[in-house]
């Protein structure tokens, strides 16, 4: 005769499965049966979080945590845990909104990946609880914000791009027309006004690529990307101005891979941005540093450090609040549009990272970008 495990064994050994997911994951959380197919347990201090009904405390753990995702979003909720599967290894996530009225918050995310041992039978899937309100009130302000500046732009480059193209059509006809004496004469005039079109007609492709940002960070088009190749991409594109200004180009990277999720598109344009910026404020002979590694809050770092003229202390503070009233000419007469720097920190915003800068005149300037670890729901809001 086979020996009927108690109710009591039973409950010591869930507890101990519970015990042990809670030494290993956040604060709020819960545990998903996957044989039973439904949510077995939450955390006392999501349920404290959260400002619930009285007669919510009665329900089991699955009513417990449908009862706080919106009406509108519960059969979303019900298919997110549908798709669990052995194919995808029980790692999903997604963004539900919620009643405020009932919980205080508007929006949450949930992340699960399995936690069972093998050797143990009951199959669990732990889930993660995040409270992304904030996250999601900073990407409206953002969208509303892109949209605004869209339309700006677009009136701006529309109007624009038709005058500078009859201009530039005019300087090349002068150029042809013109005889040798008359060239010769004229050639410098010809030559800034060429400079000229030309500038503006870069300032006006960043101005159409800025406003791309809200289509932008609505899709990512997001995969895995090794930090050191990706630095050493963009470098390679630079080595001209590099060695034309016999600057020293170092790494400082670990061994090992450093992956992050990335469009890898709009990244390299930040790290174009903050490379070219190096380059153009660092004098001949210079020395400009990239370092990457993890940090003690478990995001990845990105570090670019140079050794060139610096930025005055009164606008360190306000570099990238708004498009910026700084436009130094580089070191060889570069022209500034304000705008890249305002260009980063929109694209880190929308990869969940942060941008930041310490800056010291005629000692150097390091830009330090940080990202979320694949995977994490950790995020610099």
């Amino acid at each position: 005769m086979i020996p009927q495990t108690s109710k009591v064994e039973e409950r010591s050994k869930t507890e101990k499965v519970h015990q042990l997911i809670t030494e290993t994951v956040p604060m709020f959380f819960f545990v998903y049966d996957i044989t039973k197919k439904r949510v077995d347990f939450i955390s006392n201090s999501f349920l404290e979080y959260v400002t619930l009904d009285g007669n919510i405390q009665e329900l089991d753990p699955h009513l417990q945590l449908e009862f706080i995702i919106h009406k509108e979003d519960r059969r979303k909720f019900q298919e997110f845990f549908e798709d669990l599967s052995k194919e995808n290894r029980y790692k999903a996530s997604v963004e539900l909104r919620t009643p405020k009225d009932k919980t205080g918050i508007d929006w949450i995310e949930i992340n699960t990946f399995k936690s069972t041992r093998k050797s143990t039978r009951e199959k669990k899937v732990v889930g993660h609880i995040l409270d992304i309100s904030f996250r999601k009130k900073q990407y409206e302000i953002l969208n509303k914000e892109n949209e605004r500046l869209e339309n700006f732009i677009n009136m701006m480059a529309h109007d624009l791009k038709a005058p500078l193209a009859n201009l530039s059509l005019v300087v090349d006809l002068m150029r042809e027309t013109m005889s040798p004496p008359e060239l010769k004469k004229y050639r410098k005039y010809l030559d800034i006004l060429h400079a000229t079109t030309k500038d503006s007609g870069e300032l006006i492709t960043k101005l159409l690529h800025f406003a791309t940002l809200k289509g932008e960070a609505s899709k990512l088009d997001l995969h895995l990307h090794d930090l050191r190749k990706v630095v050493k991409m963009v470098v390679k594109t630079e080595k001209t101005r590099i060695a034309e200004k016999k600057l020293k180009v170092s790494f400082d990277f670990p061994d090992y891979a450093v992956e992050a999720l990335l469009d890898i598109t709009l990244f390299k344009q930040v790290l174009q941005n903050l490379l070219g910026n190096a380059i153009k404020f660092t004098p001949s002979g210079g020395d400009i540093r990239f370092k990457t590694g993890y940090t003690k809050d478990h995001h990845i770092s990105l570090c670019i450090t140079d050794n060139g003229i610096g930025i005055p202390e009164k606008y360190v503070s306000t570099l990238f609040k708004n498009i910026s009233i700084i436009k130094r000419e580089g070191l060889d007469g570069e022209r500034s549009t304000g705008l890249g720097l305002y260009i980063c920190l929109q694209i880190m915003r929308i990869h969940r990272g942060r941008i930041s800068v310490t800056s010291k005149e005629n000692v150097g300037s390091t830009f330090s970008l940080h990202l979320p670890i694949p995977g994490s729901s950790s995020a610099y809001l």
